[in-house]
């Protein structure tokens, strides 16, 4: 009731509340709209991505300095939000495209196109247009595999994007990448990535255990689906 959410708010924060009930909404919706649709994707195991690499954003956001590093969060939460969308949608199509790219025919966001005309990316970012997500959740949806610049981030938006992108990264190469196929650690320029995050390699090497920690920690959020369904 109202008095629990006041309490709650008290003792967690506005912040962290908000968080968790993005994590709730997210979950029980795209979650078990893709159990419903009856494909072979392991929705369990996207989404574990998806609060892998939103720890990670958010922990690479307060290293950076990033006032906001809950919007990180929640923009590294949403960002394959398209991936969901295919499987919701199209699922006996999106599973032949993901059986072709685990047998090595090409990487995933090419294997998508040549499906559907578009690719996870494109698909989460109309989407979020669509439902008038804000611009930076929008952009994190569509732009999360694309390489930066190489140089310090110049607004808000392409760092939150450079902080997710890199928090994308760490989560395929601290955990097995068993549910980002297009995951492709050649094509990534590293150190140019956390040049634009406003981090050094060096520097997040030294914190490695940290982030491992927050990994883990992450694991509150891995059942937030379950408890929701």
């Amino acid at each position: 009731d109202l008095t629990d959410i006041h309490r709650c708010i008290a003792v967690l924060g506005y912040r962290t509340v908000r968080q968790v009930a993005i994590c709730v909404t997210v979950a029980t919706t795209v979650i078990s709209a893709a159990a419903r649709a009856g494909g072979n994707l392991d929705y369990g195991e996207l989404w574990r991505h998806s609060v892998v690499t939103a720890a990670l954003s958010k922990h690479l956001a307060q290293e950076s300095g990033y006032p906001e590093p809950e919007e990180v969060f929640t923009a590294g939460l949403l960002h394959d939000l398209g991936k969901f969308l295919l499987e919701i949608h199209a699922p006996e199509s999106y599973w032949r495209v993901i059986r072709n790219s685990r047998r090595g025919h090409g990487d995933l966001c090419e294997a998508e196109h040549r499906a559907f005309g578009f690719d996870h990316a494109v698909l989460g970012e109309a989407f979020g247009a669509s439902w008038n997500f804000p611009e930076v959740f929008r952009k994190c949806c569509g732009h999360h595999h694309r390489n930066p610049v190489g140089r310090p981030a110049t607004d808000d938006v392409d760092k939150v994007l450079a902080l997710v992108a890199l928090g994308d990264y760490l989560a395929n190469t601290m955990e097995p990448p068993r549910c980002d196929l297009g995951f492709d650690p050649e094509g990534i320029d590293v150190a140019g990535l956390h040049r634009t995050c406003g981090l050094t390699v060096e520097g997040i090497e030294a914190i490695l255990p940290e982030i491992q920690e927050t990994v883990d920690k992450a694991s509150i959020y891995l059942d937030v689906h379950a408890a929701g369904l």
